[in-house]
């Protein structure tokens, strides 16, 4: 604006102190000049165009080195550019006062077309003017300071009004860049995502695991499930199992809620001891990840997105003072309640409606508001799984789900791109289907205890893509992926291990011989050593802390160790491995029966009491899960 104002200043005394007359004329449109070497016109002027004065560079530079310019015309000028200058300067002190008092505004008032990050605050201000024969150049530099970084804007105006605005760093760093002692960077504008090494900001770790009820393995590595193949290639999927371990202390139903609560507390039904989807008595002392994540770090926000409120309000039990008061930040759920927007039919249709109001409650609180730790449960395919077993009817239903999920996950991809924001999505089921007619479910076949897991996670471990694992991996996998230190008393009842990052020791084996305890475990990975604690009580059920001792301490590559347990006379021991990178645990009983001569367990010790309140027996190891691990 201000060269703008001086070069129509300029122009228009020009025009009115210089006699046309006596000025040499410029070069016709064919390039042949006007005059000769002396000045002389060789045209008349009658057949030659006076080409009127441009407000440019060359004309001006020409303009006051003419011989034939009168001295009262030179006298005429300088009077103009002495009055072009006074206006000038005027201007010029307007504006630094008008920008001295909107300093708390965010807008540059220089040059509108950009927004600063932070407020401008003006220190010093300088204004040189420079007229000479051959340019004219205009400059203002104006000194600004932030909260985080002094630095200065110049802004350059030239004949053809192009302007560029750059900031030159002074300081280490700025909110837009990180470089050196003396750096220039081109400004971003707030809208832009940030994608330089210097937003590299430490991202903000979100969690959302989605249950999708009732889907055996086999099934869903044969859908046609396009979305949930795109999560794969990017993360990695797993065959995995429910159901505790087969015939022993910690054999759970293959149901709904049993199934949850595993998912929830990281450990079988003998600790959480829900059993079945009535869910009458669980054992709160077991904490979820939700109240794990809330105790811990009370600020962050989490969210549940369901068909029903059982999950919420009793498997998580939100505003139960023994599950620790925990309060949902955002909840949708219960929709099976509202028989006016979702009738019930004998097909399930309406679950169906539900699961689809489910998704559009979710994608739009993850675009919103992204809850640190979110649990979305999907039903439909349980549903019609009951009704019509293994069927193109249930194929179907796998589809929808598909669909569903690429919703969700588009939401989160969204946040991803778009905020400083590191995402684990974890998707499984909650049991598989009976090998028959697929129709039910809660026994201990093959097919009903093989589940799977599908993520995002480019860090799944070795344990992860070689070993069976277990829907009570995913609580320590995400406390892991969040930061969350588990209290020790809590991770020493953990039956989970973490499927990301490095893992020390899995498969824990305990047998009892007389006063002689034999422990076993596989290595994962061969650093550090293994400590060995003890406890012969089991009073962390009621909520009390159990005493542990320490019994020893081996390098982990040693795999078995046998302890005289001789000073701990009891009929029951609970044994705490804990190595560098995690910790595993295994109960073991004193048999009722035992031979004395031998001190051996009896072999009708081995039997399993089918109450879930007394083992008689040696502890059995887990039942590998005879289908392959395979991928979708």
């Amino acid at each position: 604006m201000m060269c703008t104002t001086y070069c129509f200043i300029l122009s228009v005394s020009t025009k009115l102190s210089v006699d046309p007359t006596s000025v040499p004329l410029c070069h016709n449109s064919d390039g042949k000049p006007h005059v000769n070497d002396n000045g002389d016109s060789l045209y008349s002027n009658v057949n030659s165009t006076i080409v009127p004065l441009q407000c440019d560079c060359e004309q001006k530079k020409s303009r006051y080195n003419r011989k034939n310019v009168s001295l009262t015309t030179n006298y005429r000028e300088c009077l103009c550019v002495l009055l072009s200058i006074i206006v000038f300067c005027t201007i010029a002190v307007v504006v630094t006062l008008w920008l001295m008092r909107s300093a708390n505004k965010k807008e540059c008032k220089l040059c509108t077309k950009y927004t600063m990050s932070q407020p401008l605050y003006i220190t010093t201000t300088s204004i040189e003017l420079l007229i000479t024969s051959t340019s004219t150049v205009i400059s203002t530099s104006t000194s600004i300071s932030t909260s985080t970084t002094t630095s200065t804007s110049t802004l350059t105006s030239s004949t053809t009004s192009t302007s560029t605005f750059t900031t030159t760093s002074t300081s280490t760093s700025t909110a837009t860049s990180t470089s050196k002692s003396t750096s220039t960077s081109t400004y971003q504008p707030d809208n832009v995502p940030w994608t330089t090494e210097a937003n590299s900001e430490k991202l903000t770790k979100k969690v959302l695991f989605i249950v999708a009820d009732g889907i055996p393995a086999d099934v869903i590595e044969n859908a046609t499930v396009i979305n949930m193949k795109q999560i794969q290639r990017i993360g990695a999927y797993t065959r995995a199992y429910v159901g505790g371990g087969k015939k022993t202390y910690t054999e759970t139903a293959t149901i709904s809620s049993p199934g949850y609560m595993s998912l929830l507390t990281g450990t079988w039904g003998n600790k959480h001891n829900v059993y079945n989807n009535y869910v009458k008595n669980p054992n709160y002392h077991y904490k979820n990840i939700f109240r794990l994540v809330k105790e811990l770090e009370p600020d962050k926000k989490i969210g549940i997105f369901s068909t029903w409120t059982t999950n919420r309000l009793k498997l998580v039990g939100e505003g139960l003072s023994e599950a620790g008061n925990i309060t949902f930040d955002y909840i949708f759920d219960g929709y099976e309640l509202d028989l006016i927007t979702y009738p019930h039919d004998k097909k399930s249709r309406y679950i169906y409606n539900i699961d689809q109001r489910v998704t559009d409650e979710t994608t739009e609180c993850i675009r919103a508001h992204a809850p640190d730790l979110s649990w979305v449960y999907l039903q439909y395919t349980d549903d019609i799984g009951h009704y019509f077993g293994d069927s193109q009817q249930f194929s179907q239903s796998i589809t929808y789900l598909d669909d569903q999920i690429g919703r969700i996950w588009k939401a989160v991809d969204y946040r991803m791109k778009y905020h400083k924001e590191d995402w684990l999505v974890i998707i499984t089921t909650d049991h598989g289907r009976d090998p028959r007619t697929g129709q039910s479910h809660s026994g201990q076949s093959v097919r009903e205890r093989t589940t799977w897991i599908l993520t995002n996670s480019q860090e799944t471990n070795d344990y992860f893509r070689d070993y069976q694992c277990g829907i009570v991996d995913i609580l320590p996998t995400i406390t892991r992926f969040m930061n969350i230190t588990i209290p020790i008393e809590s991770e020493r009842e953990l039956d989970g291990i973490p499927l990301i990052g490095k893992v020390s020791l899995i498969e824990p084996n305990v047998s009892l011989h007389g006063n002689q305890l034999t422990i076993t475990w596989t290595v994962l990975h061969n650093t550090g050593n293994v400590t060995i604690w003890l406890s012969t009580s089991n009073l962390f059920k009621k909520g009390i802390i159990d005493n542990y001792k320490l019994i020893d301490i081996v390098s982990i590559d040693k795999k078995i160790v046998i302890i005289d347990i001789k000073k701990y006379p009891s009929d029951f021991y609970k044994i705490a491995l804990e190595g560098q990178y995690n910790t595993v645990n295994k109960w073991v009983y004193r048999p009722r029966h035992q031979n004395k001569t031998s001190g051996k367990i009896s072999t009708s010790s081995s039997v399993y009491n089918t109450t879930k309140k007394t083992l008689l027996g040696r502890i059995l190891q887990k039942e590998p899960l005879t289908s392959s691990k395979n991928s979708t």
